[in-house]
């Protein structure tokens, strides 16, 4: 129910053709603003899991990854390929002179990894059979590493592993 404005017709109008400029306003806002749960959906550990894995890296390996850092945007990282929706779908380090090993390196945080190229460098130890978890991994490249042990059974379970 509106309340009469005779006597106040011209502020009353002001009034209200202003309510509805802000209201405008805000749902313009609203509808512009990026949603966070679209942003982060489904990719919130990615940059966390690399990053941690670049840590146990040997201090020397690190710096030849200068541009991992959160402030550049993960897409934007060496060797980092990404979908068009922002997930990591590619990891290529290949003769990147690194050394460690992939044991820090949590696959659970890279669900939508295709390709994983580190072949070239000196990462030792074994393969760690959580390898596993990389469900969509299409290219697995780990030539010429310092890498011992049996290759895990788990591989067997990469059902869509094309070239290793």
């Amino acid at each position: 129910m509106l309340l009469p404005c005779k006597p106040f017709y011209k502020t009353c109008q002001q009034a209200l053709f202003l309510l509805v400029i802000v209201l405008l306003s805000s749902f313009q806002f609203l509808a512009s603003t990026p949603s966070t749960t679209s942003f982060t959906s489904g990719r919130t550990n990615e940059p966390q899991a690399l990053l941690k894995w670049k840590a146990s890296l040997s201090k020397h390996s690190q710096s030849f990854l200068p541009s991992w850092v959160i402030a550049n945007g993960t897409c934007h990282w060496e060797g980092i390929a990404c979908s068009k929706s922002g997930s990591i779908v590619g990891l290529d380090l290949s003769s990147h002179g690194l050394r460690g090993t992939l044991h820090s390196l949590n696959f659970s945080s890279l669900p939508n990894l295709l390709t994983l190229k580190l072949g070239n460098n000196s990462l030792s130890g074994t393969i760690p059979s959580n390898i596993s978890n990389l469900s969509k991994l299409t290219t697995l490249i780990l030539w010429y590493n310092k890498l011992s042990g049996n290759i895990p059974s788990e591989i067997g379970l990469l059902n869509s592993l094309r070239v290793f």
